[in-house]
């Protein structure tokens, strides 16, 4: 991939990393429903990209913008992150709708919209979603050095300079994560309630069955 010189190979590649990060976000959530894998798609693919864009074409500038020695960390940190905080939000939303199916749909039964019964459970996936990144951030250089700093400071770069690009990837990794849990939240809210203010649990399959 780095020894790449045209911008298709190297967002062909992009794509399949893309694939790959949706496919292991969804695979470790105990509960699916129909189109989740799509959504998981959406949600890893529009945050990571978009975040990975900012940053090569915004703040540092690269030219050519899909030069492979920038676009592969980036988006690989990217899209690691985010597939980190869909998978939990995807498991802790789907288990707290289960979980709290009753008192929903008590609230459903006595006028609440969709969203308002279903706010408490949003909010504690997305919280649950971007947990690990706020670990991160709040123990970084502080508790421990990043990876970036570490390799840019042997490497000769200054530590000013080292310190700039890790504020770069801690906005893409943070930014992205936050982005893609609230977009597949979304998703997952419109699939499991539906216009006419139901709750649609039955349109949740178990992973693993017992026998």
């Amino acid at each position: 991939m780095f020894s790449l010189r045209q911008a298709l190979p190297v967002i062909g590649i992009g794509l399949l990393m893309t694939v790959l990060a949706a496919q292991a976000a969804v695979g470790r959530s105990a509960r699916r429903y129909p189109g989740i894998y799509l959504d998981s798609f959406l949600a890893v693919f529009g945050s990571s990209f978009l975040l990975t864009d900012l940053a090569l074409s915004g703040i540092i500038q690269v030219r050519p913008w899909f030069e492979p020695q920038y676009v592969a960390p980036i988006l690989g940190m990217a899209l690691g992150n985010t597939l980190t905080g869909v998978a939990l939000l995807l498991e802790r939303f789907t288990a707290d709708v289960t979980a709290s199916r009753g008192e929903i749909e008590a609230l459903l039964s006595l006028g609440a919209t969709r969203w308002e019964a279903a706010h408490g459970t949003v909010t504690t996936a997305m919280r649950t979603g971007i947990i690990p990144v706020l670990n991160t951030m709040a123990a970084m250089v502080i508790v421990s050095l990043p990876g970036t700093i570490i390799g840019q400071i042997l490497a000769g770069v200054s530590p000013d300079t080292a310190v700039r690009y890790q504020n770069v990837i801690i906005f893409v990794m943070s930014a992205s994560s936050a982005l893609g849990s609230l977009t597949v939240t979304l998703l997952a809210f419109r699939t499991l309630f539906d216009e006419r203010d139901r709750l649609r649990t039955d349109r949740l399959r178990a992973r693993f069955t017992s026998r």
